[in-house]
C-alpha cells in the first residue's frame, strides 16, 4: 500500500517524466539489460549451484528500478521480475529446470522490449512538439541563478509571460544592486549605470574604441531589454509561446551574468 493511502483507496503513483536525453540514456540502460537477459545461458543456470537466473533477475529489477523510479507503475508490476517462467516444485529434475528459464528468459526479454517501445514513443512524441522541445532547452541552460530562482518554476507552469517578466526583474533589481542606484528604474536605470562615458558598472578598461564600443553596444542592450522585453511583459500581457520564453529568459541570464562579471568603477 502507497504511503498516505488507506485499505479501499487507490494506490497512487509517481509517474516519471523524460526528457529526450534522459529517455535516451534510460533506454540505453534497458537494453543492456536485454542483452544480459539474451546471453544467460539456461543450461548453466539450471544447476543449482550457479544459480546466474538470479543474479541477471536481480540485474533487470535495479535497472526497472532506477529508470523509473520505487513508486513507479513500471515497477510496481515488474519489481518482482524472475527469470523462471512456470511453478517451482520439489524434485524437478534438470530439464523442467531449463525449459523454466527459457520460458523466464522469454518473458523477461519482452517486458524489456515493451518498456523500451514506450520510452521510444515517449521521447519521439517529445522532440516532435515544439514546446517541450523548448522546455527541454530551457533546462539544459547554465541560468543564472537569480534569474532561474523566479523563472524556471513559472515557465515549466505554462506562465511564459509571467516567467519572462519574472527574469526581467531579476535583472533590473541584480543592476540595482550591484550599482546601487535604487533612485532609478527602467531604461534610465541601465542608461547611468553602464554610461558609455561614466560608467558605474563597466565590462573592460575603457581605454580602446573597441572598449567604449562595447560599453555602449551593451548599454543599450540592457536598456533594450526593459523597454522591449520587461515593460511589454509586464503590461500587455502577450501570448509568448514557449521558444519565445526560453529565447527571452536566456538573454536576460546572459545579461544577468555579464551585469555580475562588470567591475565596479570607482
Amino acid at each position: 500500500m502507497a504511503r498516505g493511502t488507506t485499505p479501499g483507496q487507490q494506490e497512487e503513483f509517481e509517474i516519471r517524466r523524460f526528457t529526450p536525453e534522459a529517455a535516451q540514456r534510460a533506454i540505453a540502460q534497458l537494453k543492456a539489460r536485454i542483452t544480459e537477459v539474451n546471453e544467460l545461458d539456461p543450461l548453466t543456470a539450471a544447476d543449482i549451484y550457479i544459480n546466474t537466473d538470479i543474479i541477471v533477475a536481480d540485474s533487470v529489477r535495479s535497472s526497472i528500478l532506477d529508470v523509473f523510479g520505487e513508486r513507479s507503475p513500471e515497477y510496481k508490476a515488474h519489481g518482482h521480475l524472475s527469470l523462471w517462467g512456470g511453478p517451482i516444485s520439489m524434485g524437478m529434475s534438470y530439464e523442467e529446470s531449463v525449459a523454466a528459464i527459457r520460458a523466464g528468459k522469454q518473458a523477461a526479454v519482452a517486458v524489456l522490449e515493451s518498456l523500451v517501445r514506450r520510452l521510444t514513443e515517449q521521447s519521439q512524441y517529445m522532440e516532435a512538439d515544439p514546446g517541450s522541445r523548448a522546455a527541454n532547452a530551457l533546462r539544459q541552460l547554465p541560468l543564472n541563478p537569480r534569474v532561474a530562482s523566479v523563472a524556471v518554476e513559472r515557465y515549466m507552469a505554462g506562465q511564459y509571460a509571467d516567467a519572462v517578466f519574472a527574469a526581467s526583474k531579476a535583472l533590473v533589481n541584480l543592476v540595482k544592486e550591484r550599482s546601487d542606484r535604487y533612485d532609478l528604474d527602467g531604461a534610465p536605470l541601465m542608461l547611468t549605470v553602464f554610461s558609455a562615458n561614466n560608467p558605474m558598472l563597466a565590462f573592460n578598461d575603457l581605454i580602446t574604441q573597441t572598449d567604449r564600443d562595447e560599453q555602449q553596444g551593451m548599454m543599450h542592450l540592457y536598456a533594450g531589454a526593459v523597454l522591449a522585453i520587461r515593460n511589454p511583459a509586464g503590461h500587455d500581457f502577450p501570448e509568448w509561446s514557449a521558444s519565445r520564453a526560453t529565447e527571452y529568459i536566456a538573454l536576460l541570464s546572459l545579461l544577468a551574468d555579464r551585469a555580475v562579471e562588470a567591475r565596479r568603477t570607482p
